[in-house]
């Protein structure tokens, strides 16, 4: 008995226990599964809590990860099933085709034999002649003379022939004028003394001049040795005077510009005469400036 009592004893001695913080120590290791519950009652936060729920955690992440796995796999089978049979159901269109049996058609409805024909197309009237008036013929004395319309080439001869030239000086050539057309008899046109006259009007008698003045060769020109010529038209008044004029053309520099426009607007001219009173008219004046031969 006395034996059996210090076995005992020397067994429970070897094991020594150790509840100081609650745990059980056994061979200086701490058997987890077993907690002071007392002492952690109350405690909802930190290591302890993931700890008692670590098991749950667990659960939910493994079932939300399979779900989700599953979920796309389902999505992409069934979008794929669903492609397949939208385009078998294009393929498979039944074409309907009807016979028509053409024993079986309707005869078409007769046609009215009371419907008025159309209206006939309407008349086209012919051109009527202009009413030219009453004519009356005029002896050849009476006539008013024939008057010659001068062309641009021939325009461009005559100021070429009749320019003037000269040893280190300037000269006009004729003045030219082209002249319109004259019109049938008929009452005169009340003119505007005001506004400038068209480019193109009939005279009986175009202006010419009474005086003409030598236009100035310029000095720098002169010194240049630039020579040319400037062709010009000025507006000659009822009164013979001239009004303005314009530079229709120059050799490509405005050297010569201011001197012809002075000796124009200098000179004195005759008015041009239409229906036997004077007008307004322009005249077209060519000038060449020519220096002297070396």
């Amino acid at each position: 008995m006395r034996e059996t009592m210090e076995k005992d004893t020397a067994k429970s001695s070897s094991t020594q226990t150790d509840y100081t913080n609650g745990h059980q120590r056994e061979n200086g290791f701490i058997k987890l599964d077993y907690l002071d519950t007392e002492r952690y009652r109350n405690i909802n936060y930190g290591a302890l809590v993931l700890r008692k729920e670590l098991h749950n955690y667990l659960a939910r992440g493994v079932f939300i990860a399979a779900s989700t796995i599953v979920g796309l796999l389902l999505i992409y089978v069934t979008w794929g099933i669903i492609q397949e049979l939208l385009k078998d159901e294009a393929e498979d269109v039944p074409v309907v085709v009807q016979k028509i049996d053409i024993a079986n058609l309707q005869p078409p409805p007769p046609m009215d034999e009371k419907a008025p024909p159309p209206p006939p197309p309407a008349a086209i009237k012919p051109p009527q002649a202009p009413d030219i008036g009453e004519i009356k013929k005029v002896k050849d004395e009476e006539a008013p003379p024939k008057r010659t319309i001068a062309d641009q080439e021939k325009l461009k001869e005559a100021i070429e022939k009749n320019a003037i030239t000269g040893e280190d000086s300037t000269g006009f050539a004729e003045a030219a004028r082209v002249i319109a057309p004259a019109g049938p008899p008929g009452p005169a046109e009340a003119i505007n003394d005001n506004a400038d006259p068209p480019d193109f009007i009939a005279v009986e008698k175009e202006p010419q001049f009474i005086n003409q003045v030598k236009p100035v060769y310029p000095e720098i020109a002169r010194k240049a040795g630039i020579e040319g010529r400037v062709v010009l038209r000025v507006l000659i008044d009822k009164d013979g005077k001239p009004q303005k004029a314009q530079i229709l053309k120059n050799p490509g520099t405005d050297i010569f510009d201011e001197a012809a426009i002075a000796s124009v607007m200098q000179s004195s001219y005759s008015p041009a005469i239409q229906n036997g009173r004077p007008v307004k008219c322009w005249l077209t004046v060519p000038i060449k400036f020519t220096l002297s031969a070396k």
